[in-house]
């Protein structure tokens, strides 16, 4: 490999890792103010980015809301919407078993 092509792959691979790097800033990370607003909660659950540094009590809390979430939508959502429900009940599922394995490996608070 002469020179330029190397200069050029290096070049390639810069750009690339940048843009990840910049999308992974870009995307929003669950928070304690997402978990205040009751209109914005179980949409800041399910899709925020879990920080890496999150607290045992953060990740409890948004544990508990999807439960609530996931106790609506069987409730409520099901009988209307069965095949939406069923994909949003699984959704929340697999993001509860996401936050079960953050919550084992988070710091604990001190009270």
């Amino acid at each position: 490999m002469d020179a330029g092509t190397a200069r050029s792959l290096i070049a390639k691979y810069m750009t690339l890792l940048a843009r990840l790097d910049i999308v992974e800033r870009v995307e929003p990370v669950l928070s304690e103010n997402d978990l205040i607003d009751p209109d914005h909660e179980v949409d800041a659950c399910m899709d925020h980015r879990i920080p890496a540094g999150a607290s045992v009590d953060l990740l409890r809390q948004a544990q508990r809301r999807l439960l609530r979430y996931i106790a609506w939508l069987g409730e409520e959502a099901l009988p209307r919407h069965p095949s939406f429900a069923r994909d949003e009940i699984n959704r929340a599922v697999r993001r509860l078993v996401e936050l079960e394995l953050a919550a084992k490996t988070a710091r604990p608070t001190l009270h």
